[in-house]
């Protein structure tokens, strides 16, 4: 298993991305602290011309070719609580991946199959949100907030 740290876009950790094939993922961008690692792995690093820039896709199909179903990525803060809340884009995680090689129609490659995202640093999924807000910060530090 791998883990790299980086900021995290379009988060479906907590519930299943149920557009195509159901699967939680997670896109990290690539950046000089974690590009070799990807590499290393075998990862293909994308880049779509938008805001991730050079990005791995990290993701977990919710069924199996046998119609068995895999385990939920497990997603905790910085505490090591469990986390239930929405990942927002820029956000800091730790995420841990098995790379995965694999065959099929004469292509080739490595997938990384997702298995637990460690939350560093929450935004928000509100648009333009940068800083942590106090739902955020009662989720992190598990007591009670003064009311404003």
């Amino acid at each position: 298993m791998t883990v790299v740290k980086g900021k995290a876009y379009w988060a479906s950790v907590q519930q299943p991305n149920t557009t195509y094939e159901p699967e939680w993922g997670i896109d990290i961008l690539v950046d000089d602290n974690n590009r070799a690692v990807l590499e290393a792995d075998g990862l293909t690093i994308k880049n779509k011309g938008d805001d991730r820039g050079d990005f791995v896709h990290i993701r977990q199909k919710v069924t199996r070719r046998d119609g068995s179903q895999n385990e939920a990525p497990t997603v905790v803060d910085a505490q090591k609580q469990p986390f239930t809340g929405l990942i927002g884009n820029g956000s800091v995680v730790n995420v841990m991946y098995t790379p995965f090689p694999w065959e099929m129609n004469g292509k080739s490659g490595v997938s990384p199959l997702l298995k637990k995202v460690k939350l560093w640093t929450w935004l928000s999924t509100k648009q333009g949100k940068t800083s942590m807000s106090k739902t955020a910060l009662l989720l992190q530090t598990h007591r009670q907030l003064p009311q404003n």
